[in-house]
């Protein structure tokens, strides 16, 4: 995924539209339109607006440029989606799913050794 599609998958999961997300960074909509499409890149001012309006960072943005210096993926499938579904909830939702998890991760008898999948 290219920075675009990236940007684009985070403004559509917080339900805006490209004008939307635009006003809200201080750009116009056409403006989001040429960073979806790789027409044009943001400069660093807009973008820190963009990755704070999206509640994105720039390792989520760029993940597929560092993936380049890594080698291998960093995150599988299944850790991909929860951090997706995790982006998608309110701030109230995310707080609910950070204290669930964290109560599962302080029970030994929960935690394995990587051999169970998400489905």
């Amino acid at each position: 995924m290219s920075l675009g599609s990236r940007l684009k998958e985070a403004r559509i999961s917080k339900h805006l539209t490209q004008k939307d997300l635009g006003t809200l960074a201080g750009v116009t909509g056409a403006a989001v339109s040429n960073y979806e499409k790789g027409i044009s890149s943001p400069n660093e001012e807009i973008l820190i607006r963009l990755m704070s309006v999206l509640n994105v960072d720039a390792n989520y943005l760029y993940a597929d440029d560092m993936e380049a210096f890594r080698g291998a993926a960093f995150l599988s499938p299944d850790e991909e989606r929860l951090i997706s579904l995790y982006r998608s909830l309110n701030a109230t939702g995310q707080q609910m799913a950070y204290t669930t998890i964290e109560s599962y991760t302080a029970n030994p008898a929960l935690i394995e050794k990587g051999e169970i999948g998400i489905s």
